[in-house]
């Protein structure tokens, strides 16, 4: 079943997750260049955040299996919102993934505006949720289950946006001295590659739920 491939994948990468530790920790004794050595710094900082997002895919499994169990259901509009929510997730994942793994830092410039726009979404989905829950049009079991589905789905972002910031961070002493102060830098719009990035992502996602 889904269930036991969740499970099963989860404790793989715990296991993978501690068995990386090592690994580096050792590797951190012996190497001898700083770009190396921040590297390694970079992958073990990495290496929690991936162990947190097996943790939000056993938990988004777990609403599920509890959704089932007390015979809730979402409705159609609110499957359409989590679909299109879910396919942005599964989009910056995807890319962190990917300039993770082929050391691209100009890919992982793109993660940050994603992120943005997928706060955006959960934002907005949650407002739209909570007023169904008020007018009677949702249940309260199958509402706050959708509204924690949301929030999972906005830790995973959130992960993958601190490993771009960390990927960005091994060449940078600003962002390496306050990673808080360069997305909130990112964030205010100077930026004229992330708006730009950030308008064109928000065409592709959020207009997509105001079209329902």
């Amino acid at each position: 079943s889904l269930s036991a491939e969740i499970a099963e994948e989860e404790t793989s990468l715990d296991q993978f997750s501690d068995s990386a530790d090592h690994f580096l920790i050792g590797l951190s004794k012996v190497v001898e260049t700083e770009s190396d050595d921040r590297q390694v710094d970079m992958l073990l900082q990495t290496i929690p955040s991936f162990e947190r997002i097996g943790d939000y895919a056993t938990n988004l499994e777990e609403l599920g299996e509890k959704l089932l169990h007390e015979g809730g259901s979402f409705s159609d509009k609110a499957k359409e919102e989590l679909n299109i929510l879910t396919t942005a997730v599964s989009e910056i994942l995807d890319i962190t993934i990917q300039a993770l793994s082929e050391n691209d830092s100009d890919l992982s410039k793109t993660i940050e505006p994603l992120e943005e726009v997928i706060d955006d979404m959960v934002r907005l989905l949650k407002d739209r949720h909570t007023k169904r829950l008020k007018n009677g049009s949702c249940s309260i079991t199958s509402g706050l289950i959708f509204i924690d589905a949301l929030t999972h789905l906005e830790r995973v972002s959130d992960h993958c946006s601190s490993i771009a910031v960390l990927m960005l961070a091994r060449n940078n002493e600003e962002i390496l001295a306050n990673h808080y102060d360069y997305v909130r830098h990112l964030h205010e719009g100077t930026d004229k590659h992330y708006a730009s990035e950030l308008r064109r992502r928000r065409e592709q996602y959020v207009d997509q739920l105001y079209h329902l």
